[in-house]
């Protein structure tokens, strides 16, 4: 049988990453390979969770709206190998995977050109058949954001369109204008992007938000806006797309929203946004192609 398609797969919590590599062939640091068996549930949508009502007369059910068609969360069993000069090094390869228990887990998975992951928690198992130099085993990772996610993500980072007043100069005692002359500062032509998705599924940015912007932020989103009310400060503002939240340090502080239009990016498409509030901070905005 050959390989797997998968070049190689990394497991990352708490500071702690675990390297399985896809190929068998392929020497693997952590002595850890992703088996014959692959992934499975990695690039299959999760369960459907629509409900659906029967006609009473005539066949089928109802028809159902795009908007009510969901899906569960996504369970992914990577089936995995153990492999050492003895028995001592396959039982120190396969404990890597279990101290990742108890930890919220990050499983990132480069297949071909595919660079993708997704969050969750594991539970690992091992096989009973077992030898010396080898042991197999199951990963399990439960996913409660069914969505996997580009690693790499797209950035845009937007500036006011004005940092405040501008003006000629009199001096402190108004004597006279002072030299060279001022005219304020030039409007940079960065308030303004577009979020991109090339995934094909839709995406759910989140915008951080920098001060000082003493007023609150407004940002224009398509066609509608998101506006916070309160000052930001150097503490970052993250406004969630998907939760739809505003947050401050950890703390939750939506109640100050006064406009929700939380952008949601469709598959393959892009969606525009543009700051129209005056201060010195920036917003920067974080999407990512986004599958299911």
């Amino acid at each position: 049988m050959s390989d797997p398609p998968v070049v190689w797969a990394t497991l990352a919590a708490g500071g702690q990453t675990v390297t399985l590599a896809g190929r068998l062939r392929d020497p693997s640091s952590d002595g850890l390979w992703i088996d014959e068996d692959g992934l499975e549930g990695w690039w299959s949508a999760p369960e459907l969770r629509v409900n659906t009502t029967e006609r009473q007369t005539g066949d089928g059910a109802h028809d159902v709206d795009e908007s009510n068609i969901h899906y569960a969360a996504r369970t992914v069993t990577l089936s995995w190998v153990a492999r050492g000069v003895n028995r001592a090094a396959v039982l120190a390869s396969s404990a890597r995977l279990s101290q990742l228990t108890h930890k919220t887990v990050t499983l990132r998975v480069m297949d071909a050109d595919r660079d993708t992951y997704v969050t969750g928690y594991v539970r690992p198992q091992t096989d009973a058949a077992w030898d010396s130099t080898e042991q197999t085993g199951t990963l399990t990772v439960v996913c409660p954001r069914p969505e996997r996610l580009s690693t790499l993500a797209h950035r845009v980072t937007l500036l006011p369109a004005s940092g405040g007043s501008g003006g000629l100069s009199y001096g402190p005692d108004t004597a006279g204008l002072v030299y060279p002359l001022s005219y304020g500062l030039a409007a940079p032509t960065q308030n303004a992007g577009a979020l991109v998705n090339n995934g094909t599924s839709a995406a759910y940015p989140v915008l951080t938000v920098t001060g000082p912007f003493p007023d609150g932020v407004l940002l224009q989103v398509g066609s509608g806006a998101l506006a916070y009310s309160q000052p930001v400060g150097e503490v970052p503002l993250v406004l969630d797309a998907r939760s739809r939240t505003a947050s401050v340090a950890g703390l939750d502080v939506s109640r100050y929203l006064t406009a929700r239009g939380f952008p949601v990016v469709p598959a393959g498409g892009s969606v525009g946004i543009s700051l129209q509030s005056a201060g010195s901070g920036w917003v920067t905005c974080e999407t990512h192609d986004t599958y299911m």
